[in-house]
């Protein structure tokens, strides 16, 4: 039982990219003036050190069906320990593969996800005719097409100016830049990206923004 009508909200990813959030939610939230006592948690989605979860991340897990199974877990176990009255999830990763839950059939109302963010912040721009958009992100994520479809659905780009690629899973790139993100190896993973998609910008004039869909990447983004 929660004490003084204390509200609850949890921030959560697959690694520390969250936490960037966590602070910048932190920030603006102590400005605000509640009614009752806020708890904001930062809580990491994946599993370590925990029989039969040997993955190092979500990528490498190796189908949808086991990342939902891990991540649902995940959900009750948080419910279980927290009784959060909001959660959002800031990992594009796990946001692509929440509405398969059978958590979020019972708590989906209670859930915010970063791709429905995102893509609510894209559709503040003016549509760009002769501009083209890079997304960034896991295989998982791209494979969802969340992005892409959301981005078309709100017409700001069409289907041809996008260009959506995601890094290889075994390159493990969020954990290199948990672990290394200043080391050569890390450079190189990034720069090989990037060259794929510079190489799928149609000209020289074309106006190019990137999308970074893996909170991680927002911790080299000097790199880019």
């Amino acid at each position: 039982m929660k004490k003084n009508n204390a509200k609850t909200v949890i921030i959560t990813d697959s690694g520390f990219g969250g936490l960037s959030v966590l602070a910048g939610a932190y920030e603006a939230l102590k400005q605000e003036k509640f009614s009752f006592p806020l708890n904001l948690f930062f809580v990491e989605a994946l599993p370590k050190n925990c029989h039969g979860y040997p993955w190092k991340g979500y990528s490498l897990m190796p189908d949808t069906e086991t990342r939902v199974k891990v991540f649902n877990n995940f959900l009750n176990g948080l419910m279980h320990h927290f009784q959060p009255d909001m959660t959002a999830i800031v990992c594009n990763t796990l946001s692509a593969i929440v509405r398969e839950t059978d958590f979020y059939q019972n708590h989906g109302d209670n859930i915010l996800n970063i791709i429905d963010t995102g893509l609510a912040k894209c559709g503040m721009m003016e549509r760009e005719k002769d501009a083209c958009i890079i997304i960034l992100a896991t295989q998982p994520t791209i494979s969802s097409d969340m992005h892409r479809n959301g981005l078309v659905e709100k017409g700001i780009f069409s289907n041809e100016q996008i260009i959506a690629l995601a890094f290889p899973p075994e390159a493990n790139y969020p954990l290199l830049i948990e672990t290394e993100p200043e080391s050569a190896k890390t450079r190189a993973v990034t720069a090989e990206i990037l060259s794929k998609a510079f190489d799928r910008i149609p000209s020289k004039e074309t106006m190019g923004y990137v999308y970074l869909g893996c909170t991680h990447f927002g911790f080299v983004q000097s790199q880019y």
